[in-house]
């Protein structure tokens, strides 16, 4: 069983990352809330119409000034990675397209709105501009989607069998 990693005092990024479906709100939310409670500077990446709710922001903040962190927005995901010890990529869904945000669910729109940034997907050479952060997922990664197979598969700090190793355990 492999040791969770120490993320005080450390960069975290949790990102949007592209998907072909439509995706929840909740993992995102709730990794965004956890980081925030370990001296992090936790940067939420996405581009615009993929906000989280105004309660997690705000809530994320809170967590952050509390446990002497830091939380910021940015809508730049080679920027969020600059610098970066962590990322968390993960596809969800445009907020703008479901209520409570619009008066009905409009799926087509969304997938369409959200083909807008294919360019938003991990690869090798995205971690390595960053400094050669680590890579997390809670799986399963949709991969050539949201992640390269060659970041799954190879990339020397990618933490994704770990993690699914951890789980078993759990």
């Amino acid at each position: 069983m492999s040791i969770a990693p120490n993320l005080r005092g450390k960069k975290f990024v949790v990102s949007w990352a592209y998907s072909g479906g439509l995706k929840p709100l909740a993992t995102l939310q709730s990794v965004t809330l956890v980081a925030a409670m370990f001296d992090t500077e936790v940067v939420l990446a996405h581009p615009p119409g993929f906000e989280l709710t105004n309660e997690v922001v705000n809530k994320a903040k809170e967590l952050a000034d509390t446990y002497d962190g830091s939380f910021r927005i940015t809508n730049d995901m080679k920027e969020a990675l600059e610098g970066a010890d962590f990322v968390y990529p993960k596809a969800w869904s445009p907020k703008g397209f479901f209520p409570s945000y619009s008066n009905r669910v409009d799926k087509e729109g969304a997938k369409e709105y959200q083909n807008r940034f294919k360019n938003w997907t991990v690869t090798r050479e995205l971690l390595e501009e960053g400094g050669k952060l680590c890579y997390m997922h809670c799986r399963p990664a949709d991969r050539g989607w949201e992640v390269t197979d060659e970041v799954l598969d190879s990339y020397e700090k990618s933490l994704y069998f770990e993690e699914a190793e951890n789980r078993l355990h759990v």
